[in-house]
């Protein structure tokens, strides 16, 4: 079964369907939505105030028999309830931890945290499963206090259990829900370096579940918009400080940085703690050489010389912390797996508290907001939108840098270098709300900062490569059947913010998630090739880079759900990625009254992995343009089969009959029947029409398929023909036929590169060959002789026992007719003890004795009565025959 076909039976499962008899919800507005999640093949949605989980192996299953034209019993397609007492608001966002085994469950104001069930327990026959769970923070989170911004775990926090929280006061906290649910771990925030005030205690005094925080003020407001935070991302980096920093979003567009964080008990890999020593030994190593080759400093250089001095404390800080994470994990290592201290793979346990009082108990210092460099591009449309969708931000995604992915992808000293002195150039994603990515780039990466005496007030700032228009206010704008104002309209945008996921197949990829649908965004385009400038490390091919301003890939992965929402307001309000290798890797996006489309990705990261060993190199003239289009690209096919399915409803006859007349004679005309039959032929004459306007279009693909099938034949002569001239000796025609190819070393080596991937591919076809032989021998073995006989006796008994049409000598016919002859003999059994008892109860009181002996005269008796009988026959007989002689 092709992996996309059971994705379209997926929309119908149950799972999906609305609650009818619920009460409808409170608008939400502005808030983040993600009512999905997966965990492997599990597949977890928010329907209200129900959470709802099924396994997609069995719907894949149950699809594929659909398929087959096989039946299917209502039950097997079905989903559980997961219930606790602390669901019952409505759910806005659901975040599956690293581990798998718990999910935190956000509303409006309120968090909670549950156990997922094993995939055996939610395979029982019970429709609802008891989940283990409860509240987090229920002293600070509450209907008095600020909205839920956005909630995920720390995916270095021990054992996955590390909760950030985000409220829309700018404020986060971290929750070790394993250990205490109710007080969190750590708390800071965004707004201040002090530490954050608490939220008032919920008065119980008639409050509405909506009601709204004390501090609100006038909506729109520069301050309010500047103090709202709307999302935040942890960092990403190989050696340097990227993974231990935390960027928090504001709803103006602002961003602020906090560095270092790390949960209160994490699980750090012990190379990345190698890397980053190495990366501070590199600076101090930098900074000593600036210091040694300066001169006594002039007034001019007073400024300069405290500049130096912080970066010498800082520096110094930043080393005492490195210091004490390795200190932690070489004790590990030396002491090995104990109660405290224990490591998983190259992840050690370190815990923060012993760093409470480093850089004599200064806080961490919060950084920003960052300066954007060039000042990205608004939207000309945005001006329409008012003031709830223009300039409003609602997500950032921080993605690693191109240092890091050519680290994952090269040897040797490029990779020692990009590790050694971090992962290069970062590349940070900021969506809003009327479309706009701005993509920026970390050209001098975040590091850690403490509260000092002595600030030097560096700003940090962030490059903008881009700012990519994914058209949604254009859509909005020039959709055809539209209902509703313009204003009203753009409020889609603003109820539903678009947020993004980034690809697991491929870092450089991410998926913007809106309420028209879902967009792909791919940095790789420009992405690999900045990144074979940085590490040419040579001025003229990065200003060559930045000259040639390539663009991101900007493309629609889901929109048919988008274009309908804009005449019936069904916005898009989850996405998710399923990633299992059971389902293939699935997009599935559903809307606001439950509408599911769901996308194969599996084929799409598949195109993107590239053999290194068949991948022609790439021009350099043109790096943008595509080797080959196919005429089918270029002009796409846009006849689905629906369309003809929906013309065959249409002219089905007893459609067209008017009602009343199908099963009544005709017996005259009337007018009304005149004009039935003329409406009866416009419409057939209109099908007619349609049906011709399909035919052609279908004629028109057929020719470009017939052309396009032309040109690869052309295509596939011209390889044969210079892998023909390869394997030739005429250099001319080789030269002909490869013009790059210059000199004679060059052929010889071409040849010589041919015949080893000639041999290379024969040796891996013979060892694959014996792979699949060896696999085939461990399936199904080779019989031998004494197995054989074995079987064959086997078969023999199976024959006595059973035999054959017409063989009653068979065991079976023999026992069936011992069963019918013991039958027999136990009803005889039972007839004769009951004639006995019978008589037993007749003779009652009579001994042994005395029965024998009327036994013996009865038997006498007997004799006397038989012998009389015999003389009575005798004299009658003679009687008879004297009244014959005297007649």
């Amino acid at each position: 079964m092709s992996p996309s076909n059971w994705l379209r039976e997926l929309p119908s499962h149950p799972i999906f369907k609305p609650i009818t008899d619920a009460s409808p919800a409170h608008p939400t507005g502005q808030q983040r939505k993600q009512r999905m999640a997966c965990r492997g093949a599990d597949l977890i949605v928010a329907v209200g105030q129900e959470l709802r989980i099924t396994d997609l192996v069995e719907c894949k299953e149950v699809a594929g028999r659909l398929i087959r034209g096989g039946s299917v019993a209502p039950e097997q397609l079905h989903y559980k309830n997961l219930r606790h007492p602390a669901l019952d608001f409505q759910i806005q966002q659901l975040c599956v931890n690293p581990t798998g085994k718990l999910i935190a469950i956000a509303g409006t104001h309120l968090v909670v945290v549950l156990r997922l069930p094993k995939a055996r327990q939610h395979k029982s026959m019970n429709q609802d499963l008891d989940c283990e769970g409860g509240l987090v923070g229920a002293n600070l989170y509450h209907a008095e206090g600020s909205k839920i911004a956005k909630i995920d775990w720390h995916s270095w926090g021990e054992d996955g259990k590390s909760l950030l929280i985000l409220t829309e006061d700018a404020v986060l906290r971290e929750f070790d829900v394993q250990r205490d649910c109710d007080e969190p771990q750590q708390e800071l925030s965004f707004l201040t370096d002090k530490p954050p005030t608490r939220p008032p205690r919920p008065s119980h005094k008639g409050k509405s579940a909506t009601g709204s925080s004390k501090r609100r003020r006038a909506f729109g407001t520069p301050d309010e918009e500047a103090e709202t935070a709307v999302s935040f991302a942890v960092g990403q980096g190989l050696g340097d400080w990227g993974p231990m920093t935390l960027y928090g979003l504001m709803r103006n567009g602002d961003i602020w940085a906090v560095c270092p964080f790390l949960p209160q008990r994490c699980s750090i890999p012990s190379s990345y703690v190698d890397a980053l020593n190495i990366f501070l030994q590199y600076k101090a190593n930098q900074l000593q050489a600036e210091l040694t080759q300066s001169e006594p400093p002039s007034s001019k250089e007073a400024h300069d010389s405290t500049h130096r001095e912080t970066h010498v404390r800082r520096l110094a800080a930043q080393r005492r912390y490195a210091d004490i994470l390795a200190s932690q994990i070489a004790a590990q290592q030396v002491a090995g797996s104990s109660a405290d201290h224990h490591a998983t793979g190259d992840a050690y346990t370190i815990t923060l508290p012993k760093l409470k009082y480093l850089n004599d108990g200064k806080a961490v210092k919060r950084q920003g907001p960052f300066l954007f460099k060039p000042a990205p591009e608004e939207l000309v449309l945005s001006a329409e939108t008012g003031p709830r969708v223009e300039g409003v931000a609602s997500d950032l995604v921080v993605m690693p840098g191109t240092g890091a992915a050519s680290s994952r992808n090269s040897k040797g000293k490029a990779k020692e270098q990009a590790t050694a002195l971090g992962s290069g150039i970062g590349v940070a994603a900021i969506v809003w709300k009327d479309g706009r990515v701005d993509v920026c780039l970390e050209i001098a990466k975040v590091e850690a900062m403490w509260l000092e005496e002595v600030d030097d007030h560096v700003t940090p700032s962030l490059a903008v490569y881009e700012s990519i228009d994914l058209g949604l206010l254009a859509e909005i704008k020039t959709a055809k059947g539209q209902s509703g104002s313009l204003a009203s309209r753009y409020a889609m945008l603003d109820n539903d913010p678009p947020t993004i996921l980034v690809d697991p197949f491929d870092d450089a990829t991410f998926y913007v998630h809106h309420a028209l649908g879902v967009h792909r965004v791919s940095v790789a385009p420009w992405a690999h090739a900045l990144a074979a400038a940085l590490d040419a490390d040579e001025p003229e091919k990065l200003e060559t880079f930045w000259q040639s301003e390539i663009k991101s890939e900007n493309t629609w992965a889901i929109d048919a759900v988008g274009k309908e929402a804009l005449s019936t307001g069904r916005v898009m309000t989850a996405t998710t990625i399923i990633t299992d290798l059971r389902v293939g890797t699935t997009l599935i996006s559903m809307t606001a009254s439950r509408h599911v489309v769901a996308l194969d990705l599996t084929m799409a990261a598949a195109a993107t992995v590239e053999d290194p060993l068949v991948t022609p190199a790439k021009s350099s003239e043109s790096p943008n343009k595509p080797a080959y289009v196919s005429l089918l690209v270029q002009q796409p096919y846009s006849i689905r089969p629906e369309d003809y399915e929906r013309l065959l409803i249409d002219m089905q006859i007893k459609s067209l009959i008017p009602a009343g007349r199908g099963s009544q004679p005709l017996e005259m005309i009337s007018a009304e029947d005149l004009r039935a039959f003329g409406n009866i032929t416009q419409k057939f004459a209109a099908a007619i029409k349609q049906v011709r306007s399909l035919s052609s279009q279908v004629e028109g693909r057929l020719d470009l398929q017939v052309q396009e099938v032309a040109r690869q034949l052309k295509r596939v002569q011209e390889a044969t023909a210079r892998a023909r001239a390869v394997e030739g000796k005429n250099d001319h025609l080789v030269r002909q036929m490869l013009p790059t190819v210059d000199t004679t070393d060059n052929l010889e080596y071409i040849r010589q590169r041919c015949k080893q991937l000639v041999d290379k591919q024969e040796a891996l076809t013979e060892r694959l060959g014996t792979a699949m032989q060896n696999m085939m021998d461990r399936a199904h073995p080779e019989i031998s002789l004494q197995e054989r006989a074995w079987m064959d006796d086997l078969e023999k008994i199976k024959r006595e026992i059973e035999g054959g049409e017409g063989n009653d000598k068979s065991l079976v016919a023999r026992i069936e007719a011992v069963k019918t002859e013991l039958e027999s003999l136990t009803s005889k059994d039972t007839a004769a003890k009951q004639a006995d008892s019978s008589q037993k109860s007749a003779g009652k009181g009579v001994g042994i004795s005395h029965l024998a002996k009327i036994e013996n005269s009865l038997r006498q008796e007997n004799v006397s009565i038989e012998s009389m009988l015999s003389q009575l026959r005798s004299l009658s007989r003679q009687l008879g025959s004297m009244q014959v002689e005297d007649n």
